[in-house]
């Protein structure tokens, strides 16, 4: 499986690669790359699900995850319908925005539970860490954003989600930064790869904001092959999640 997941990814940055010779960016090859772009979304999505079925003690931190991964698909398979049959080049805001807002719920809820599972312990002093940690991430975003005024006015909706993606991100990077921390000895991979699911997938939102606040963003470009990234590290970490679990579970016993 981890195989497929490489293969989409490489056939995902060609596609990315061959858009950027075309002389248009807005056509209908353009569009599809949102769903191409995350194909390794839903095959996490699937993988996750059919690992509840090997794994029932751990089977809400798998279904977090399943439903986050699909969330996501789904969240590009509807900008894909804004982008074809409402010819919006960029539906944002619109309804996709409940799907990835889904995703972000339930993979931080599955986060917590997995930082349980490892025995994190979740004190005063801990949470404080964590919260610190997001903060300076979202300011060094955010200075990213403030270093060009936008060229487009934005609605109130936009400037929260704007805020909104950059928080969560850096919440979920301060979290895995904590989860990482915690472990005695050698770091698992599977945190390490949810480290750089986050990290690209914070690349993607920041990037994206600006591009939107200039007016230049287009379906297929730098932004969308960092979420091809997001999709490719997140699958694989779901894959190797089993071994993180089953090796705490086989401590405590």
């Amino acid at each position: 499986m981890q195989i497929i997941y490489f293969f989409i990814l490489i056939f995902n940055l060609a596609y990315a690669f061959w858009l950027y010779t075309l002389p248009s960016h807005t056509t209908s090859l353009n569009y599809l790359y949102n769903v191409l772009g995350s194909l390794n979304f839903l095959l996490g999505a699937l993988t996750s699900f059919y690992l509840i079925s090997k794994n029932k003690q751990f089977k809400v931190v798998f279904l977090g995850l399943g439903i986050s991964s699909l969330s996501y698909f789904f969240a590009q398979l509807t900008w894909y319908f804004y982008n074809t049959f409402y010819q919006s080049a960029i539906p944002y805001p619109s309804y996709t925005d409940l799907f990835f807002l889904i995703f972000y719920l339930t993979i931080i809820v599955a986060g917590v539970i997995v930082m349980k599972s490892i025995k994190y312990q979740f004190k005063f002093s801990s949470i404080l860490e964590i919260i610190v940690v997001a903060l300076v991430i979202l300011l060094l975003s955010h200075s990213f954003m403030v270093s060009a005024a936008p060229t487009t006015s934005s609605t109130l909706l936009e400037t929260v989600l704007n805020f909104l993606y950059p928080t969560l991100d850096a919440i979920l990077i301060s979290m895995t930064l904590a989860a990482i921390r915690s472990q005695v000895g050698r770091v698992h991979p599977m945190l390490l790869l949810f480290m750089a699911t986050f990290i690209t997938l914070t690349f993607g939102d920041t990037i994206f904001a600006y591009q939107t606040s200039q007016d230049v963003y287009w379906n297929g470009n730098i932004v969308d092959v960092f979420f091809s990234l997001t999709g490719f590290f997140m699958a694989l970490g779901i894959y190797n999640m089993p071994s993180l679990l089953n090796t705490q579970d086989k401590k405590l016993t």
